[in-house]
């Protein structure tokens, strides 16, 4: 396998507060928006791969969903973000939408069980450094956030000893927001447009029922902002999204707006 490495040149980047927006109003501006009132749809897809001790990463499956959300500005000019986000599990080669995984780990049938958060919720109190993506093209910033996860795993081994990688939840998430510094000081709207990537590396899902068998596992993809709202996401998704919320006996307009209010729920992060 060849691997590439990348030399980022990290230089101290101010956008600048051109109309009077802080470099905290810039960084929610490329990746969601001032409005409180607007719900914004980050769609993102890409890879999963898996990986265990010294052997190479191999695809698992496809990654696709979206994370609806909004920015509420609290009495300390810090922000509230609130948000929802649904992800399916496709087939790597065909794009179906699993429902079972024939795991090439422990040559199992697995139920799938899609990505269903509700809350994710974060306070944001100061922006990410904007760096230029080159010094050669300085217009085109990239904001970076790491978030590192590292708690008590809800699935304890002597409870749950089929289902649980460990007695501590660990994983990592590398996020990366891309915009343009012309245009986010040329114009005075709520929101401007962006694009990015998230990767993690993360233990197996608990659905995948491989106990202490060592794997990682491995995400990339891209994402970008959806001017044109749910209508970007996928059909087969929405349709998804309507059946799971019919079984669990909800209303599916709640996937298709951002929380309004702050309620405690297991996926809640301060960045």
């Amino acid at each position: 396998m060849q691997t590439t490495w990348l030399l980022l040149l990290v230089i101290s980047f101010s956008v600048g507060k051109t109309y009077g927006f802080s470099d905290l109003e810039n960084f929610i501006r490329v990746i969601d928006s001032l409005n409180p009132n607007q719900t914004v749809v980050n769609y993102l897809n890409g890879s999963v791969f898996w990986k265990q001790p010294k052997s190479i990463l191999q695809k698992l499956f496809n990654y696709e969903g979206y994370n609806i959300n909004r920015k509420i500005r609290q009495s300390d000019g810090t922000f509230l973000s609130l948000s929802r986000e649904f992800v399916v599990y496709r087939q790597p080669n065909t794009s179906e939408i699993l429902l079972v995984l024939m795991n090439p780990i422990s040559y199992n049938a697995n139920e799938v069980f899609n990505v269903a958060n509700d809350p994710v919720n974060a306070h944001i109190g100061s922006a990410s450094p904007a760096m230029p993506v080159t010094p050669h093209l300085p217009e085109f910033l990239v904001y970076n956030t790491d978030i590192v996860l590292e708690y008590p795993n809800p699935l304890q081994p002597n409870n749950y000893a089929n289902y649980s990688a460990g007695p501590v939840y660990d994983s990592v998430e590398l996020f990366g927001f891309f915009s343009n510094s012309t245009l986010i000081n040329a114009s005075k709207t709520d929101s401007v447009p962006m694009t990015g990537t998230w990767m993690r590396k993360s233990q197996y899902l608990p659905w995948m029922v491989l106990g202490t068998t060592p794997v990682s596992l491995f995400y990339t993809t891209l994402a970008w902002k959806c001017y044109d709202g749910l209508q970007c996401v996928a059909d087969d998704i929405m349709q998804i999204i309507s059946d799971y919320m019919q079984i669990i006996k909800q209303n599916f307009p709640k996937y298709q707006y951002a929380p309004s209010t702050k309620r405690r729920g297991r996926l809640s992060k301060r960045l």
